[in-house]
């Protein structure tokens, strides 16, 4: 079992934070870079490249869209700059509480259907994890499916296969076929974390995971991870 103790320090983690934490966990998730000041954004740009997503990073802003501080598909150097400083000062604007950590420099995904994969403790079940249609349309349409973790990849297929949304995963309408595969894998992974960390971890969310094509992956947009108290 992998220490996870270095990420669970403060009582709320970061998208930053979360995302490393399950990386230390094994969980793929894409190469982003958290800047902390203007010097910083050549080398994030370098590594990331373009068309590239910049997200503010506080462990007390939940919701980054609702302070302003989110920017998509930016493509030059020119807006990386302007990016940065727009994020920052929203934040100091809207949250002037809140303890910035910097700005989250990551890769702008492909398209993929949205699902939300999560964790939560159950008082009587324990460790429960459970997947949806994910994005803006989660709290919307109330999709979701719930388990005791933790589940193999075959239950994981079985919990996709009831969704409502399944069409959504099979090729609706004439699009491509997503990779349930990888997906069914990615809700294996983090149920059997959830299970091994049920004294340290309350609750896990990664929302919006975008599920490609068959064949090409999953890619985890959003993470949170709660630290149990």
């Amino acid at each position: 079992m992998r220490d996870l103790s270095a990420h669970l320090k403060s009582q709320a983690l970061s998208e930053a934070d979360s995302k490393a934490l399950l990386r230390t966990a094994g969980i793929a998730l894409p190469n982003e870079v958290l800047v902390t000041d203007k010097a910083g954004l050549d080398e994030a740009v370098a590594r990331v490249g373009f068309p590239l997503v910049m997200k503010i990073q506080s462990p007390d802003i939940a919701h980054k869209s609702e302070v302003g501080g989110v920017r998509v598909n930016i493509t030059t150097k020119g807006e990386v700059f302007l990016a940065f400083e727009a994020l920052l000062d929203n934040a100091r604007t809207q949250r002037p509480d809140a303890a910035i950590q910097g700005v989250l420099v990551g890769p702008m995904a492909k398209r993929g259907v949205e699902i939300i994969v999560g964790t939560m403790t159950d008082q009587t079940f324990g460790p429960m994890v459970m997947v949806g249609l994910g994005g803006v349309t989660t709290e919307l349409f109330r999709d979701v499916i719930y388990r005791p973790a933790p589940v193999g990849a075959e239950e994981a297929g079985a919990m996709l296969a009831g969704l409502k949304a399944a069409p959504l995963l099979n090729g609706f309408r004439g699009a491509a076929k997503a990779d349930v595969t990888a997906l069914a894998q990615l809700i294996a992974d983090v149920s059997v974390l959830a299970a091994r960390h049920a004294q340290e971890i309350a609750e896990i969310e990664l929302n919006p995971v975008l599920v490609h094509p068959e064949g090409q992956g999953v890619t985890i947009v959003d993470a949170l991870v709660v630290r149990r108290i």
